[in-house]
């Protein structure tokens, strides 16, 4: 079991730079930028010295919108030397998105990129407060955004009167409020290390937006403690060492990238290759470069990334031995794909967390035998005080607890796959890992932790998995089949969509699918399904619908060929999330069924 250790994110990065100074912390192919943890201290150091001058101090907050670049990794560790809040910002927010953040977060101070892709962010700022053109730097005075003191651009142009660039910074002098903090005229790093000493490893160090696929965003509060702790168990679980470079594609405004990515590695001495600081969208090639060249033994991703990757046209090209272990999560792995995955990546995990968990509560072992890593998302992570349970979300049945070892689900494997036999329930999980709280909202915060139980709202079933069965001597594994919120009702009968989507993907010509229900006067819901075939593939509904036949789909599971779209893309969030109540809707409005929707019930 993994020690629970009281640190900071301070102190876990400075314990790690004693120890690893002089090895490879980071690496930027793009530009041939190569740190090691010494050099990263130093410009982490200088940052936070930077921020103190600005008038940015413990519990304050500072938005980072930025892609992959080398000061997005140097600000989340400058902010956590001085105890302030980083609350990451989605490259793919627009004005209306990244208004709500920020007024929302209080942020107090946006660091930001020119531009990302084709759109210029600076620009995107001065439609919400074109008093960026006016006031001084670190004076703005935004009628939109009241608490947004300072902007600084980590770009090369200043741009606006009231933006910083981020170099200017370290000239700056001291303002008397931060004089009076650190007792003197000058910042020095005594006066950071003496901040440090007052910070508690409970505090809010991290607050990151949900996705918000039914509105806007919520911004979950993460606590060093959280997010330490979970980022050593996946350590563990990955047997991952100092000689351990990570191949890192994931954005690190996630908790995929920022988390389990580049804090994960920091702290336990290893390394992190970034491939794609630029452009997210087109990594395929990069990151397979990456992996080749420096020789990387840990990657990440969705299965939609693994599968984007291992249909490269050049993927034969490259050298991947050095691959050992990763994780898959976001999504369900299609059986078909985690074997391939597996042929490249032996020793490969499937994770299953939340923003709300710092992030990840259950992992399958890479010793676990390989029908519990195909069929589950694994148990969970071995950390004191961690417990699941799930609840059956129509009785209040409590179907598992682990913490006071209630067991009611599956005994087998054989049994997980038997709708006739299977009990599923909302998962629940209670422990060092569960967020503090969404920011400024009570209500909501109220209404997802309860007695200390966070209300996950995805549905699951657990099996047994016994080490020794003479003996009684088992452990719990989980599988997940679905969102509450997504689940069907038609006819008086639960329908999980997820169980349809796993069957469907693993249709050759289909590279994607979503159900959802779409309203009905007799049955009250009825399924929908909108499909992305595979490049170059020609799918009509009626071969899905056939395809589902051939597979032995109950039929009740088949939607009708009317309630099939197939479509080139799929509505998402800005964390790529399918917002299937947007598909719902124009089902609705296809099929003259928009009144159902709007239908009061009991």
């Amino acid at each position: 079991m993994t020690k629970l250790i009281k640190q900071t994110v301070a102190q876990a990065f400075d314990e790690a730079v004693k120890k690893y100074s002089k090895s490879e912390c980071a690496v930027y192919p793009e530009i041939g930028l190569r740190w090691t943890y010494e050099q990263l201290y130093k410009e982490v150091t200088d940052t936070a010295k930077a921020l103190l001058r600005i008038g940015i101090g413990p519990k304050d907050h500072v938005s980072v919108w930025a892609s992959n670049l080398p000061e997005w990794l140097v600000l989340q560790f400058a902010t956590a030397k001085i105890g302030a809040v980083l609350v990451t910002v989605n490259t793919a927010y627009r004005e209306k998105d990244l208004e709500y953040l920020l007024s929302q977060s209080d942020s107090k101070a946006l660091f930001l990129m020119d531009k990302f892709k084709s759109y210029s962010y600076v620009d995107i700022l001065n439609n919400i407060s074109p008093e960026i053109k006016e006031c001084k730097a670190g004076q703005l005075v935004s009628k939109r955004l009241p608490k947004l003191k300072t902007v600084v651009t980590i770009g090369k142009s200043r741009s606006f009167p009231a933006v910083y660039k981020l170099e200017e910074l370290k000239n700056l002098g001291v303002s008397e409020n931060v004089k009076k903090i650190i007792g003197g005229d000058d910042i020095t790093e005594k006066d950071i290390l003496k901040i440090q000493k007052t910070l508690d490893t409970h505090d809010v160090i991290n607050i990151q937006y949900t996705s918000g696929t039914t509105g806007f965003p919520k911004g979950a509060m993460l606590t060093s403690y959280g997010i330490v702790n979970n980022s050593l168990a996946i350590a563990d679980v990955l047997k991952f060492k100092s000689h351990d470079k990570i191949v890192l594609p994931n954005p690190l405004f996630h908790c995929f990238g920022s988390i389990i990515g580049t804090l994960l590695a920091i702290i336990k001495g290893g390394c992190v290759v970034f491939p794609n600081m630029y452009d997210p969208t087109k990594f395929e090639e990069e990151v397979l470069k990456a992996i080749n060249d420096e020789k990387c033994t840990v990657m990440y991703g969705t299965p939609s990334h693994f599968d984007r990757i291992l249909k490269h046209p050049k993927l034969n090209k490259f050298d991947l031995k050095s691959l050992r272990t990763g994780i898959i999560a976001g999504a369900p792995c299609p059986l078909d794909l985690m074997e391939q995955i597996e042929k490249y990546i032996p020793e490969i995990t499937i994770a299953y967390g939340s923003t709300e968990l710092s992030p990840i509560v259950t992992q399958t072992r890479i010793n676990d035998p390989r029908e519990i890593r195909l069929s589950t998302v694994g148990k969970i992570i071995d950390v004191k005080g961690m417990h699941i349970k799930l609840v059956n979300h129509e009785t209040g049945e409590e179907i598992v607890n682990t913490e006071t070892g209630n067991y009611s689900g599956a005994n087998t494997l054989e049994e997980l796959v038997d709708d006739t036999k299977i009990k599923r329930g909302v998962l629940w999980s209670k422990g060092p890992q569960v967020m503090k709280g969404y920011y400024n909202k009570p209500s909501e915060t109220a209404k997802a932790i309860i007695n200390g139980w966070y209300d996950t709202g995805d549905i699951g079933t657990a099996v047994k998995v016994y080490k020794d069965k003479k003996k009684d001597k088992f452990e719990i594994y989980f599988k997940i089949t679905g969102r509450e919120k997504d689940m069907i009702i038609t006819g008086g009968e639960n329908i999980y969509p997820a169980e349809i989507e796993n069957v469907v993907r693993e249709c050759p010509r289909i590279f994607d699918v979503a159900v959802y229900g779409v309203p009905d006067e007799e049955k009250g819901e009825v399924i929908g399904m909108a499909v992305i075939p595979q490049r170059d593939a020609y799918m009509r509904p009626e071969d899905v619908v056939q395809y589902c036949v051939n597979r032995g789909m109950r039929k009740n599971y088949i939607p009708r060929p009317e309630f099939i779209e197939i479509v080139e893309n799929f509505p998402m969030t800005a964390s790529g999330k399918v917002q299937k109540y947007k598909l719902r809707e124009d089902a609705a409005i296809n099929h003259q069924r928009y009144h159902l929707l709007k239908r009061k019930t009991a």
